[in-house]
C-alpha cells in the first residue's frame, strides 16, 4: 500500500514537472517570439527613418549633387546598398567600422584616461555621447536585419487590368516608323521579353509556346474581358477553361499581391521563386533600368528591339553586344540623379541606332515605392516582416504601407 501510494505521489510529480517545463518553455518560445517581431518591427522603423534622412538630404543638396561625377553616389537608396542590422549598428557604436578605439600609450602601456575637456564633451551631448547613447539603445538581447528595394525596377503586373483592347498607350518605333501599342500589349511584350532569358530555361526548356501561354495566362487573370487574349486584336477561347479544374475561375481584377500569380494556371512554385522578385503590383508600366536586374534589362532592351522596326536584336549569346550595353548603362546610371532621357540616349548609343524620344518616356528614375525585408531574432525564435511604404509624401510620417505580412 506504502509503495502503491508512493508510485501514484512519484508519477504526479513527475508529471506536474514535466507540464510545468512544457509551459515555461512554451511561454518562453512565445516571449521571444513576440521579442523578436518588435525587433523586426524596430528594423523598419530605422529603414524609415534612415530613407526620410536621405530624401532630405537628396533634395536639399540636389543641385550640388548633380554636378559630382564619379563620386560613387547614385540613384540606389542607400538602405538596398548598405542593409542595416544590428552588427553594423553595434561596430559603428563601437568604433569598429570607424577606427576603433584610443590605443593605449606606447610608454606606459595603459589607457589614456579621458582628458577634463573629454569628460565635459560626455556632458555637452557631443559626438562621444552619441556614440554612449548608442551603446545604451543597443543594449538588448537579439538581434535584427533589414533590406530595402524599390518596386520600380519590376513589372507592374496591374497594368494588365487595362482594356486590351483600349487605344494605344506607349508609343514605339524610330523616328521613321512609329507602331501604337498598348499599354497591355506592351507589358505582355515585356513579361514575354522577361521569361525568355536564360535563367528560367530549365523552367521551359526552350518552349516560346508554353512561355506564351503562361504570360497570357498572367495577363487575362486581371484584364477586363472574359477571353484568352492570344495576341493583339485576337482572341481565343473562354478564360475559365483553363480553370475547370481548380475548382475557381479567373479573377478578372486587380492583383493584390504577387503572391496571387500562384493561381494562374500554368504558374508553379518553380516559376514563382525566380519570377516573384522580378514583379510588383505597384508603379505605373515604367521601368527603372538603373536599378533592374540583369535579366530584366537584358528583357528591357530586347522588347524594346522587338517592338520597334529597325532596332537590332542582340543574340541572347553576344556577349560583347551585352556588354557593351552594361557599361553604357553603368556610366550613365552612375550617378545620384539620372534622367530618363540620358539613359535612353545611352541605350540607343550601345545599341548604334538614332535616338528614340519615345524610349524616355518608358523609363523610370524616380524612387516611390519601397519594399523593406525586416528579421527579428531572440534565442532561436525568428520573426520575418515584409512591409512596402508609399515613400511619394514629402513626410515620412505620411508614408503609408500599401502591404504588411508577418512570415
Amino acid at each position: 500500500m506504502v509503495l502503491a501510494s508512493l508510485l501514484i505521489i512519484t508519477t504526479i510529480a513527475v508529471e506536474f514537472a514535466y507540464n510545468s517545463h512544457v509551459a515555461y518553455e512554451l511561454a518562453s518560445s512565445q516571449r521571444d517570439q513576440l521579442a523578436a517581431y518588435y525587433l523586426a518591427r524596430s528594423a523598419i522603423n530605422l529603414q524609415r527613418v534612415e530613407l526620410k534622412i536621405e530624401k532630405q538630404l537628396r533634395a536639399q543638396y540636389a543641385g550640388q549633387l548633380g554636378q559630382v561625377a564619379n563620386s560613387g553616389i547614385t540613384s540606389e537608396p542607400f538602405c538596398k546598398q548598405m542593409p542595416l542590422s544590428t552588427g553594423l549598428l553595434k561596430g559603428l557604436s563601437s568604433g569598429l567600422l570607424t577606427g576603433g578605439p584610443a590605443k593605449p600609450d606606447e610608454a606606459t602601456k595603459k589607457e589614456e584616461t579621458p582628458a577634463p575637456e573629454a569628460k565635459k564633451d560626455l556632458e555637452k551631448g557631443s559626438p562621444a555621447q552619441v556614440v554612449e547613447g548608442a551603446k545604451d539603445f543597443l543594449d538588448f538581447n537579439g538581434d535584427f536585419e533589414a533590406v530595402c528595394d524599390t518596386e520600380e525596377r519590376k513589372i507592374n503586373l496591374n497594368i494588365f487590368r487595362a482594356d486590351p483592347l483600349a487605344a494605344s498607350g506607349t508609343q514605339t518605333g524610330t523616328q521613321q516608323a512609329v507602331t501604337p501599342q498598348s499599354l497591355y500589349d506592351d507589358q505582355k511584350s515585356m513579361l514575354y521579353a522577361l521569361l525568355m532569358q536564360k535563367e528560367y530555361e530549365s523552367i521551359f526548356k526552350g518552349r516560346p509556346d508554353e512561355v506564351k501561354k503562361v504570360v497570357n495566362a498572367i495577363a487575362d487573370w486581371a484584364d477586363k474581358d472574359d477571353q484568352i487574349n492570344e495576341a493583339p486584336g485576337l482572341a481565343g477561347g473562354a478564360e475559365d477553361s483553363l480553370y475547370t479544374s481548380y475548382g475557381y475561375k479567373v479573377k478578372n481584377g486587380k492583383y493584390a499581391s504577387v503572391a496571387e500569380i500562384l493561381l494562374v494556371a500554368g504558374v508553379g512554385d518553380d516559376l514563382y521563386q525566380k519570377l516573384a522578385p522580378e514583379l510588383t503590383v505597384y508603379g505605373d508600366n515604367k521601368i527603372n533600368v538603373c536599378q533592374a536586374s540583369a535579366p530584366m534589362v537584358r528583357a528591357y532592351i530586347t522588347k524594346f528591339a522587338q517592338t520597334n522596326p529597325g532596332i537590332p536584336t542582340i543574340s541572347p549569346n553576344d556577349t560583347s553586344a551585352w556588354a557593351k550595353v552594361e557599361t553604357a548603362l553603368q556610366l550613365v546610371c552612375n550617378t545620384p540623379a539620372p534622367q530618363p532621357v540620358n539613359v535612353a540616349a545611352a541605350i540607343t548609343s550601345a545599341l548604334g541606332v538614332p535616338p528614340v524620344p519615345a524610349l524616355a518616356s518608358q523609363i523610370s528614375t524616380v524612387n516611390r515605392f519601397y519594399r523593406i525585408e525586416a528579421t527579428g531574432e531572440v534565442n532561436g525564435s525568428r520573426v520575418r516582416l515584409v512591409t512596402i511604404l508609399d515613400g511619394g509624401q514629402i513626410g515620412a510620417a505620411a508614408w503609408k504601407p500599401l502591404y504588411f505580412r508577418v512570415e
